[in-house]
């Protein structure tokens, strides 16, 4: 024992002079010691934990009082206490589920315990098991990985001797001690392993290319940046020195000599770097429970600065610096003051230095550390994983208990007689709760509370409870009652969800507070009056207080409750509780009877509004310009003009209710929705003349409604009249013109109109923005569209769901859908959850790209956001695996869908039909079809036509006139597509005459032919060699009205060279360019055979046939023969090159097809998608230089290769180790794109650059779910 008491006292001292550097070692000596204090405590049978507990304690504070700024301490005391009780708990919940543990005297030797792993059974398993049944893992278990259960057979290490003890002892003292040293040897191994922990993390955070800005020395930090560059990442470090001590200057030198890039700073320079810098990476001395973080003098100004400029500021700290208090507590003692002659030479100064005799004007303050708010921190980094701020307090508090939080909390006597240490207790004359809410209370009574940093501390986790116990103390108040209520709800990782906003509400009306209830419950009414679900829960919570309590709104209540259900567009729910307000015995008012009115029309209910209306007038009121206007509203919402135009009839002749900007704008507003804009404009016309000057909204409403109906130039027309008017726009007009000319694709006119809306002083809005994403992203420039994202987030306009489903669908558009994925975890990153949308996008990308396996992962998912697969999520799939032939999979995913509850609609029917006719399974079919006939969901013949359509081509007539008459039968009107489908069927079996038969018949039947039967049945005649009769049929379809369309041209085209006549081959292609339409690839091939055979003489060769002989043998003076034929008959010739690059690409002349298309390119017409296939034929051979010199040629004519281009090579250069020139490229890109903000988008730049596979997918979405699932506050 006294070896021990020896012990403890050097190590007292041993912090008190500062001989230990560094919190690891620290931490790790500190653990070492209580490990022996543990090992040598002698305790009674009766309750081991508590004397284990208290021998702790008793240390711990020694230990505490000796170098109290050494948090580390105080930490790893609390978490061995916490082991105790843990272990403690474990063997308790083992003995009540029955199992056989031995037990073992005081004087059993347990130093053997202490670098070796207990053989036998221990607590650990039996806490696995027993969390297993009856209490849930904690956080820090799952993020361990330790096993929820296990079984591993006991052996005993006493013999014989603890089998003669088991008779008279009780069977849980055998094992406490030494499972607490083994818990207490795994917590040595996690302290000396942290720094390795963490830095295998390094390659998930830096990324290349990045700089990274960091302060002071820092063992966590030095190998982290040094394991990133293990991982072959290039990136540079800027280090600020620390003065005074210049620590920064130590972290330098070991940086240089591991082989990294490094600048060395001043503190001072910090700002003026910072907008060169990537991410900020700082060591921490302590990271506090409301996620504050301790760190080195000058940490906090690197904070701020990486906040002024948007820069990532990453925490590095082992688990052993996670402290469970709160920097407003008393125990904490966050700095402490060095010696002034670190700043200044005592000789220089002395004079001026103030000695308390006050003659000195000079004092110094060398500080040690510094302290960061949490919300300044964008990631922690701890030897479990990276979490964010926000999780951090859930994480503290899985490795402590909250009875160990104060260490003093005991006095102790050192050494006593009977035990190493002997321990009285003072029971505490208040709880917890009590206390905090008193501490807070008494804060409110200062001004400016809400400003009290060490108040926000002491809130940030605050139960209901407790902020009722502190409504209750400042009942007398009801202003601060009613502030403390939305500020607590606002900064309480506790009372934020609108369910515990809702339990806190109860709490306070069960204490009999009405008085605030009411002022509280007209300030939750406001706050929710955006959100539906949350404005349903809370009248859910109204209609629990009444039913149970016997709470009853009060008027002030009821009339802000009116007007948001309003706002809402929730008239049933408005006009139901306007029927309570009077059975409660209130008198509406005529503010009340609009408000309901307006909820009525605003949902449709205009009828009902009307009745109500009536009502009104007979209680006494008159009619007002405000009533009348809802109506108007309601009439124009349900398209029924006709009504909306008597009420404002009405309105113009009466005196008391004139038509107003908003009248004339709602009416406006539904002319412009039902397509009658000439009246619209009418209005506007007639709005001057009665002396009602258009407002922005009506101007904005008709400037929407040009741009829907693409007349982009008369909507600019109506906007300068607007402006020369003196009406100013707002940034809706100018978001539905810069939206009008996305969808116009005139994309860089948007960024004009952006461009001159900020300089009007008007900012873009998150949906201004998202049509600017959205426009790129569906041109397939997706650079600009993540160079937005970044200046969203620089511009404090936060990114809604919205802005990221663009992107995604942006990717999916390119080809990238597995890239899309990892944009789920950004949305997290961002505080916002993934809709339904987003899942659709993703999965339908997914799909078409045929990544079956994370599409069905993806699907799985959608439960840990509350999500339910809908019809069109299903579509996607059952798609995808009927085009892979899969019909099988397809049905399975259809029974799937139904067992959900979710409605076989007419598309996924027929969707599913048509996959099952594509494998051939016709029974499949006619069964799917018939179900849909019994769930009456066929409004069309589209799901019979596919059925005829696999008929037709099987020849199966008699069938094909079944289905035709099935139609009939279901009262479905057969269409076009029905008959040409029929039309069809006869050609292929060789009924020409049959044919036309089914002409006249359409004729009968009311269904005029188009182009299509026409077209059929030209092409049979051709392909009969009837070539003069199918020019008659032309003919004939001419004189019936209906004119040749490009599918005519071809087959006809196509039949003239079928049977030899090139000559009239080529005045058909000539009349096709006269009537204005493109030559397609049929086309080219038709000509280029028809070259093929009157040059070489070839004679009985198929299309396919000659078309490979020609592009293997034709030399390429041919090919400029054929172009300059093409450019003789008014056609266009880019169409040609790329059906002529496509075609040498494939048959290995790629050279020639890049010399065609230079020679193009020189004329000034750029061919994107010929370039794509020439760069993905050189990138296939590996021959990226000649891929380098083609991206440089199109840059220099003026053009910018697709994405995709870039791509591939980058891609290409990489994977051959060439990672210098991939940079290159890379720049060369966001140069190109006209990207400014390089470094904001370079991150995503680079993500999209990395290879194209798909395994890391399955990861993402279970890093998304992990994630989505830690933000959850546990209650």
């Amino acid at each position: 024992m006294p070896d021990v008491q020896s012990t403890v006292v050097e190590f007292v001292n041993k912090l008190r002079k500062r001989k230990i550097e560094g919190s690891q070692a620290t931490a790790k000596c500190t653990v070492e010691l209580l490990r022996s204090v543990i090992s040598h405590q002698r305790v009674p049978h009766a309750n081991q934990a508590a004397a284990l507990i208290d021998a702790v304690k008793a240390v711990g504070e020694q230990l505490v009082a000796a170098n109290p700024v050494e948090l580390a301490v105080g930490n790893v005391v609390r978490r061995v206490l916490h082991i105790i009780r843990e272990e403690d708990l474990s063997l308790t919940t083992a003995a009540m589920g029955g199992l056989d543990l031995l037990d073992a005297s005081d004087d059993d030797d347990v130093d053997n315990c202490k670098g070796i792993g207990y053989p036998a059974m221990s607590a650990a398993v039996v806490a696995a098991a027993a969390r297993s049944t009856l209490r849930p893992p904690s956080l820090q278990t799952l993020l361990e990985g330790t096993p929820e259960s296990a079984t591993v057979p006991y052996t005993s290490s006493s013999g014989a001797d603890s089998e003669s003890k088991t008779a008279d002892k009780s069977s849980l003292t055998r094992k406490l001690k030494h499972d607490v040293i083994e818990g207490v040897n795994q917590l040595i191994h996690e302290i000396a392993g942290c720094h390795e922990q963490i830095a295998e993390q390094a390659i998930e955070h830096i990324h290349q290319n990045e700089v990274i800005l960091t302060l002071g020395s820092s063992r966590t930090v030095l190998e982290f940046l040094c394991a990133a560059k293990e991982k072959k990442r290039s990136f540079r470090v800027f280090v600020a020195e620390g003065a005074p001590r210049y620590q920064g200057h130590l972290l330098a030198k070991e940086l240089v000599a591991r082989g990294l890039q490094t600048t060395v700073i001043t503190d001072s320079a910090v700002f003026a770097m910072i907008s060169r810098v990537n991410m900020v990476i700082i060591g921490a001395h302590a990271v506090m429970a409301n996620g504050g973080v301790i760190g080195p003098v000058g940490v906090n100004m690197a904070a701020l600065a990486a906040q002024k400029h948007a820069v990532p500021f990453v925490v590095l700290a082992g688990s052993h610096k996670l402290c469970p208090l709160y920097p407003h507590n008393p125990e904490v003692l966050l700095n402490e003051l060095r010696s002034p002659s670190e700043l200044l030479d005592f000789g220089e100064f002395s004079d001026c230095l103030d000695f308390g005799a006050g003659s000195g004007s000079l004092q110094v303050v060398n500080p040690t550390f510094d302290y960061v708010p949490p919300n300044l921190v964008s990631l922690f980094i701890t030897d479990t994983g990276g979490h964010n701020p926000s999780y951090m307090y859930r994480l503290i508090a899985d490795y402590y208990s909250a009875d160990d939080l104060i260490l003093a909390l005991r006095r102790h006597v050192f050494p006593s007689s009977n035990a190493f240490f002997s321990v009285s207790s003072r029971p505490s004359q208040f709880s917890s709760d009590e206390v905090a809410a008193h501490n807070v209370a008494s804060l409110l009574k200062s001004p400016n509370w809400e400003k009290n940093s060490s108040l926000k501390s002491l809130v940030s986790h605050m139960s209901p409870n407790v902020a009722s116990q502190v409504i209750s103390l400042q009942h007398s108040d009801n202003d601060i009652c009613v502030r403390f209520f939305m500020w607590v709800c606002k900064h309480s990782s506790y009372c934020f969800d609108p369910a515990q906003k809702n339990h806190l509400l109860k709490l306070i009306v069960s204490s009999g507070l009405y008085r605030v209830a009411h002022d509280v419950i007209v300030a939750l009414i406001r706050e929710c009056s955006r959100c539906e679900r949350e404005m349903l829960k809370l009248m859910g919570c109204f209609h629990e207080l009444r039913e149970v309590s016997g709470f009853r709104l009060n008027y002030p209540c009821y009339s802000s409750l009116l007007m948001s259900l309003a706002k809402l567009d929730l008239g049933y729910l408005a006009y139901v509780t306007y029927r309570r307000m009077e059975a409660d015995g209130f008198v509406v008012g005529m503010i009340d009877y609009r408000t309901i009115v307006n909820a009525l029309c605003k949902n449709g209910y205009t009828e009902a509004a009307e009745m109500f209306m009536c009502k009104i007038l007979k209680i006494g009121f008159v009619l007002d310009s405000h009533i009348v206007t809802s109506l108007l509203l309601g009439f124009c919402r349900g398209l029924n003009l006709r009504d909306a135009l008597k009420v404002f009839a009405v309105m113009s002749r009466e005196g008391t209710c004139s038509p107003n900007s908003v009248s004339y704008s709602i009416l406006i507003h539904g002319l412009c929705e039902v397509g009658r804009l000439e009246e619209a404009f009418g209005l506007k016309d007639q709005m001057g003349e009665k002396g009602c000057q258009p407002s922005t909204r009506t101007y904005t409403v008709l400037i929407k409604a040009l741009c829907d109906r693409g007349l982009i130039d008369k909507a600019f027309n109506l906007f300068d009249e607007m402006i020369a008017r003196g009406c100013k726009p707002n940034v809706h007009t100018y978001t539905v013109l810069i939206d009008g000319l996305c969808r116009d694709g005139k994309i860089e006119e948007a960024n004009g109109v952006c461009r001159k809306m900020v300089k009007d002083g008007i900012f873009p809005s998150v949906i201004t923005y998202n049509a600017l994403i959205n426009g790129y992203c569906k041109d397939g420039r997706v650079v600009p569209a993540f160079e937005l994202l970044t200046v969203m987030e620089k511009r404090a306009c936060k990114p809604n769901v919205r802005t990221f489903n663009e992107l995604m669908e942006g990717l999916c558009r390119v080809g990238k859908p597995y890239k899309a994925v990892h944009l789920l975890k950004r949305m997290l990153d961002n505080g916002l959850s993934p809709d339904i949308v987003s899942y659709n996008v993703l999965i339908d990308g997914l799909c078409r790209e045929g990544h079956m396996n994370v599409a069905y992962k993806l699907l799985t998912s959608m439960n840990s956001f509350d999500l339910e697969p809908d019809c069109l999520t299903f579509t996607a799939i059952i798609n995808a695996f009927c085009k892979q032939g899969k019909a099988d999979v397809a049905s399975a995913f259809l029974g799937l869908m139904l067992r959900k509850g979710i409605s076989l609609d007419e598309v996924t029917g027929t969707t599913l039909i048509d996959g099952v006719c594509k494998v051939g399974k016709t029974r499949d079919a006619f069964f799917i079809l018939e179900t849909l006939v019994k769930m009456r969901m066929l409004t069309t013949p589209h799901s019979l036509n596919v059925i005829l359509d696999m008929l037709s081509k099987g020849c199966k007539l008699k069938e094909e006139l079944a289905m035709l008459g099935k139609i009939n039968k279901l009262g479905l009107v057969p269409s076009v597509v029905t008959y040409t489908t029929l039309v069809d069927g006869l050609i292929r079996s060789g009924d020409i005459s049959g044919s036309f038969r089914m002409l006249e018949l359409m004729k009968l039947s009311g269904c005029l032919p188009n182009v299509y039967p026409y077209t059929i049945i030209i092409n049979g005649l051709c392909q009969f060699g009837r070539v003069e009769e199918a020019e008659k049929l032309l003919s004939a379809m001419q004189d019936s009205g209906v004119s040749p369309n490009h599918v005519t041209y071809t087959v006809m085209v196509k039949g003239y060279v079928n049977n030899g006549k090139l000559d009239r081959a080529l005045e058909t292609v000539r009349a096709m360019v006269e009537r204005g339409y493109e030559l397609n690839d049929r086309i080219y091939s038709s000509l280029l055979r028809g070259f093929v055979l009157s040059q070489k003489g070839i004679d009985n060769a198929d299309e396919s046939t000659v078309s490979e002989i020609a592009l293997r043998e034709t030399d390429p003076e041919c090919i400029k023969e054929l172009i300059s034929v093409v450019e003789q008959l008014g056609g266009s010739t880019s169409g040609l090159c790329i059906f002529l690059v496509t075609r040498l690409c494939k048959e290995g002349r790629t050279d020639e097809s890049n010399g065609l298309v230079q020679t193009i390119l020189k004329s000034g017409v750029y061919l994107e998608k010929a370039i794509d296939i020439i760069m993905e034929s050189y990138c296939s051979k590996k021959k990226h230089t000649k891929c380098v010199e083609l991206i440089t040629l199109v840059l220099k004519s003026g053009f910018v290769p697709s994405f995709k281009s870039f791509c591939l090579v980058i891609q290409g250069l990489k994977k051959e180790g060439d990672t210098e020139r991939a940079r290159e490229l890379v720049m060369e890109l966001l140069t190109s794109n006209g990207v400014v903000e390089k470094s904001g988008v370079l991150p995503y730049v680079e993500c999209l650059m990395e290879g194209d596979e798909t395994g890391d997918c399955s990861e993402v979405i279970d890093l998304v779910d992990q994630l989505h699932s830690r933000e959850r506050p546990t209650f």
